[in-house]
């Protein structure tokens, strides 16, 4: 036909002679049953052979003819017959439409002539009319009741057979017979024949005859289309992560070569993603610009993807995270098929290779797909394009497990008897397996049926299958199948982990009465589960209450907008279980935030504050509204006031806009949360003042300060620093309180890397003596800095921790553990007296003029005056004195002498909030003057400051007289001094004094702390002694950590022996009589410390108020006591019965413990 043929003269003596076409020669859309060719040979018997390529990439290889013929014949190729081979594309021995002709070649036969020409010309396929079929739908979903129909064109009358298949091998055949030539459609519900569903790309072959008999030919016609429709899975049973429908706009090239687009061709919406690549220089990789939509909490199989390949042998891979931030890595398929295919990665069995997270090889949900990459296979083309479309995970609609504590709390305790309930849906009938395990290995295992879908409730009590308690953060893992036959599959099943079900705790917590004891506990530096929920035993065992965690920018955000909450979570379940309370430390600099110049060294750039603080909002935002359920204490950056963490220097104007914008943020997330200001570096009013300049005194709830000092803490700094920030919160902001986030000794050994040191020892002691002052001064929350060394250096950084690197606890986690004991559920009552048994002598009401007279230092002028500002007695002395520019102080000079060797003289002050420092001195029998810090001029309240004569208070000095520092007997009073302070630089105001005393006996420092149903003293002194220790119970005991040993009461007290480690000694509050007459009158009696604020009333059996007897009374340190007369608040006998007298005391840092004490009543 024609003008021309094509002539072929061919040499087959090296091999075969092969010819291909330029461009492709595709064959029009149909259904074909012979491809014909006109052909003239040159009398050999050699052979013609030409191979089709259908649309998956599949070859098949046609013998034509031999060419013995040396005129021209028309030769018939039967495509409904198999070919001499076939392979490559999706191997299914079917001509998947559209079909091109890509090969023609010619091979020798035997010992046939070697060379020849031979004519070609002609090449046509032949059919009936019938046409491929094509779907109404390209993707539907029947479980929502959606079907979709087929139409193709019938040439003829005959029987036909439409098969249709899935990935998984899935079939369905729909069959039948025309008898009329035309246009046929066909109805399917998504189904096989068994009424199961379909999934993913579905292909299609069609077949007929030409005869109408109801019966298809063995060999009929038959034609295939590749991706005809898309069935999707069952609703509830799969998760769409990806849908591409942005073109890739959500995913960045993130190494090697690669192109991302969007293409129509998809095979669910509007578009997928098309990848043109290049691996020749290595593998190109994709991942998501912003966080990735993660799975729901589901039981899940397999990863779905619908892949079009380019015919190239490279393979395409994935990443999945789960929600620990384990990273598992699959390989999904070779791109060689050039048609829609949905590609199946099972889920059930753990890939090749995984890294990162809690590194247990299990999928812990939720999970999300984080990179795609691709990688050469061999010496297959480095370059092509493929699509991606539809990437989803699919399981059966079971639900991973969740459970329900008691009090909907984060935990339970099976060892106060507790249990949880742990739930989870099935969406069909089928067996199931529920493991929950903690991080040590105990496991307990239970198994059941599903009759039919529902939930599925299930208690435990917390044991393992041994029996042992189980303890931390609990995992729960779900396998099911759908079978319902007793036995679950070991391959036909879905998997739900849920990471963080639940958390065992040591004792139950009172969450009305948190204690202030803390400790940095570092878990979000522990990679492992077991090394995060080892660091919370550890704190837990100490009883700490808070534990200051950062919730690292970096970490979080690695790049802008792109959140990976794996470790945080994992920080979040480890803390939460054991019942600590985080405070979550927002900061510092994420890298790729931070404003460090170029070149600054990889260590210090996130010291540098961010470039854009609606960065840090956005992030600090993202973290509250993540964990608002279970974090509500947060601190907005550490130590802003110097160049150690706010590169290049300090900027109080810019961390104040970042305190207010993120302050605004926090509260929009979680309005109950409490928000401290980033911890100072010591107490540094000028910073203070520009934050107060720049209206940042609101945006904060509580104060964040730090106390690290190399001294003792009764000597230190710390105390003035405490003070400082008492009376400028007093007159600025009342009513915040003070959080102390970093405090701690180190024990490195004084050299290089190290200034300063303690020992072990002093270390211990420090830390106890520490957090008594701060629970006497009514501080919320105090934190060591840290719980675990850093590493084994000498340095002065690695030896903070209480615990070091081989785990050896040293002294002051033992410390630790028992002022945590002691603490734990009671709220501080006020600081004890001077001395141990209370014993004390007031040398002066100071209600007069002869208490004294001013002496104005360098130019302060003064005024003495008395009136009723007064703590006790008649009134009290009031000096208001003003420094002006040049003055330094003011000196109360007096004369009291002592009779005896007391070992204290205290003095009652109320402050003005100017912090000025205040001394007391006395002066003994040979004229030497003793005289030392008894505090700060802090806030409007009434304080007793003591002056301990064993030299412990701050800047204590002597001179005069015989100067050799010992206190020689008699001893007087001679001055209080009020100086100027050189904190705030405040130049007047108004201290008033009252009830100077001198005290007797061994000096005992501590506190008074009232909860668990006792009074607690915690009682030190800087040199050993044995004093005799009022109670008020019929019993007490001296407290050590968890157990208590009895003591024995000797004329209303005990006799203990005590030194600069604090002991800790309990006993109820008492009454005169447990059972009494009603008609009696019964005597309550207590212990408070200085300034304690009481309330006490009779209440009955089911806790009605019977009379209220105090309310909101302030009490001095020491014993008090209370009579009720038997009436009601009506004044009206009360009859017999059961009573409690109920004794409720009230914190300076807001919090309150009630004890109760029954009495019973008769006739």
């Amino acid at each position: 036909e024609g003008a021309r043929s094509l002539s072929l003269a061919y040499d087959v003596s090296g091999g075969q002679a092969e010819i291909q076409p330029v461009s492709s020669l595709v064959v029009p859309s149909g259904l074909y049953s012979a491809l014909k060719l006109d052909l003239k040979g040159d009398g050999t018997w050699n052979t013609v052979y030409l191979t089709m390529t259908d649309s998956t990439g599949e070859v098949f290889i046609y013998r034509v003819d031999s060419i013995n013929v040396t005129t021209w014949k028309t030769v018939t190729v039967d495509l409904t017959k198999a070919p001499v081979s076939s392979a490559g594309g999706n191997a299914d021995k079917v001509l998947d439409g559209p079909i091109a002709l890509t090969k023609i070649y010619l091979t020798r036969n035997g010992s046939q002539p070697p060379t020849g020409t031979v004519l070609l010309d002609n090449i046509r396929v032949v059919g009936d009319g019938w046409s491929v079929p094509a779907s109404s739908r390209s993707y539907f979903t029947p479980s929502n009741g959606e079907s979709t129909s087929f139409t193709f064109s019938a040439g003829s009358v005959g029987d036909y057979a439409l098969q249709l298949k899935d990935s998984s091998g899935r079939v369905r055949v729909l069959s039948g017979t025309v008898s009329a030539a035309g246009t046929q459609s066909v109805d399917w519900d998504g189904k096989d024949a068994g009424g199961s569903q379909l999934l993913g790309v579905v292909n299609a072959v069609l077949s007929y005859d030409s005869v109408p008999d109801g019966v298809l030919a063995a060999q009929p016609v038959s034609g295939g289309v590749v991706g005809i429709t898309t069935v999707a899975e069952p609703v509830g049973a799969a998760a769409l992560l990806l849908d591409f429908e942005d073109s890739g706009a959500s995913w960045k090239k993130t190494a090697g070569s690669v192109t991302l687009g969007g293409s129509t061709s998809r095979t669910q919406g509007a578009t997928s993603l098309s990848l043109a690549y290049d691996v020749s220089g290595g593998p190109a990789e994709i991942r998501p610009v912003a966080t990735p939509i993660s799975a729901p909490m589901n039981a899940f199989s397999a990863l779905k993807v619908d892949l079009k390949g380019d015919g190239t042998w490279n393979t395409v891979y994935l990443n999945v995270t789960d929600a620990t931030g384990e990273v598992f890595n699959y390989r999904v398929d070779s791109m060689n098929v050039t048609t829609w295919k949905t590609v199946s990665v099972d889920l059930t069995v753990a890939p090749s290779t995984t890294s990162g997270g809690n590194a247990d090889k299990v999928l812990d949900a939720p999970i999300a797909v984080t990179k795609i990459y691709l990688t050469r296979n061999g010496t297959q083309p480095a370059t092509g394009t493929i699509f991606l479309d539809n990437i989803r995970a699919v399981g059966d609609g079971w639900t991973s497990p969740t459970s329900v504590n008691p009090n909907n709390q984060d935990n339970f305790v099976p060892s106060a008897g507790q249990s949880t309930e742990v739930r989870f849906s099935s969406a069909t009938s089928g067996d199931y397996e529920l493991v929950v395990y903690d991080s040590t290995g105990l496991s307990r295992t239970f198994r059941g049926t599903a009759a039919s879908p529902g939930m599925i409730s299930l208690i435990w009590d917390g044991r393992s299958d041994s029996g042992t308690v189980m303890a931390g953060s609990i995992s729960g893992r779900l396998s099911n199948d759908t079978s319902a036959d007793g036995t679950l599959s070991t391959t036909s099943r879905s998997i739900g982990v849920t990471p963080y079900l639940t958390g065992i705790a040591a004792r139950i917590e009172d969450p009305n009465n948190p204690s202030l004891v803390g400790v940095s506990a570092d878990i979000a530096y522990a990679a492992l589960p077991v090394d995060a929920n080892a660091r919370a035993k550890l704190a837990e065992d100490a009883f700490v209450h808070y534990d200051r965690e950062e919730f690292g920018w970096d970490t979080i955000e690695p790049s802008k907008g792109y959140f990976t909450w794996g470790r945080s979570d994992q920080t979040v379940a480890a803390a939460t279980a054991r019942n600590l309370a985080i405070v979550g430390r927002l900061g510092f600099s994420a890298h790729w935030a931070s404003s460090a110049p170029v070149g600054t060294p990889e260590a210090d750039i996130a010291s540098y504050p961010p470039s854009n603080l609606n960065d840090y909002v956005a992030y600090a935002r993202a973290v509250v509204n993540r964990y608002k359920a279970d974090v509500h204490v947060w601190e907005v950056w550490n130590e802003p006031n110097g160049p150690l963490f706010w590169r290049p220097a300090e900027d109080p104007v810019a961390y104040a806009n970042m305190l207010k914008a993120t302050y605004a943020a926090i509260k929009a997330e979680d309005p109950t949360a409490i928000v401290i200001s980033g911890g100072l570096a010591g107490f540094d009013y000028d910073f203070m003042e520009v934050l107060r300049q720049q209206g940042a005194l609101s945006s904060f709830d509580a104060f964040g300060l730090h106390t690290f000092v190399n001294n003792a803490p009764e000597k230190s700094q710390s105390g003035t620093w405490i003070d400082s920030a008492e009376s400028y919160l007093a007159k600025y902001a009342p009513g915040k309180k003070i959080w102390i986030t970093e405090l701690a000794w180190s024990t490195c050994t004084p050299g290089a890397g190290c200034d300063s040191g303690v020992t072990e020892a002093q270390q211990a002691s420090y830390l106890s003596r520490a957090y008594l002052d701060a629970a006497a001064r009514g501080i919320a929350g105090i934190v060591w800095w840290n719980l675990v060394e850093f590493g084994n250096t000498n340095n002065k950084l690695d030896n903070y921790g209480l615990v070091d690197r081989s785990g050896r606890a040293k002294p002051a986690y033992t410390a630790l553990a028992k002022v945590g004991a002691a603490l734990d559920g009671t709220t501080t009552a006020g600081v004890i007296a001077p001395t141990a048994d209370g014993g004390s002598l007031l040398l002066s009401d100071m209600a007069d003029s002869s208490s004294g007279s001013l002496v104005n230092l360098n130019g302060t002028t003064s005024t003495l005056s008395f009136g009723s500002g007064r703590h006790g007695g008649v009134a009290g002395a009031s000096v208001a004195y003003n420094f002006g520019a040049r003055g330094t102080g003011v000196r109360y000079d007096m004369n009291y002498p002592i009779v005896g060797q007391p070992t204290a003289v205290s003095v009652w002050t109320y402050g003005d909030s100017t912090n000025s420092p205040i001394y007391l001195k006395v002066t003994d029998a040979t004229g030497e003057s003793f005289a030392g810090l008894i505090g700060n001029s802090a806030g409007p309240v009434w304080k007793r400051m003591s002056l301990f004569l064993d030299g412990s208070n701050p800047d204590f000095t002597h001179s005069g007289g015989d100067n050799d520092g010992t206190i020689d007997f008699p001893i007087k009073v001679t001055a209080i001094t009020i100086y100027k302070s050189t904190v705030s630089g405040q130049a007047s105001g108004r201290v008033y004094l009252d009830d100077l005393s001198a005290h007797f006996g061994p000096i005992t420092r501590g506190v008074i702390a009232v909860g668990n149903g006792v009074t607690t003293k915690a009682i030190y002194s800087l040199n050993s002694t044995t004093a005799t220790i009022p109670v008020t119970g019929a019993t007490a005991f001296l407290r050590v950590g968890k157990s208590a040993t009895p003591l024995t009461i000797s004329g209303g007290g005990v006799s203990v022996t005590y030194g600069q480690d604090p002991i800790f000694v309990t006993s109820a509050p008492g009454v005169s009589a447990v059972a009494s007459r009603t008609g009696d009158a019964v005597t309550f009696t207590w212990d408070n410390g200085d300034r304690s604020d009481v309330s006490i009333s009779v209440v009955s059996s089911t806790g009605s108020v019977v009379k209220t007897l105090r309310t909101h009374t302030l009490y001095d340190s020491g014993t008090a006591k209370v009579v009720w007369d038997g009436t009601n608040s009506g004044g009206v006998a009360t009859g017999a019965g059961d009573y409690r007298f109920r004794l409720t005391v009230y914190s300076l840092n807001g919090r309150s413990s009630t004890v109760y004490v029954p009495i019973t009543r008769t006739n």
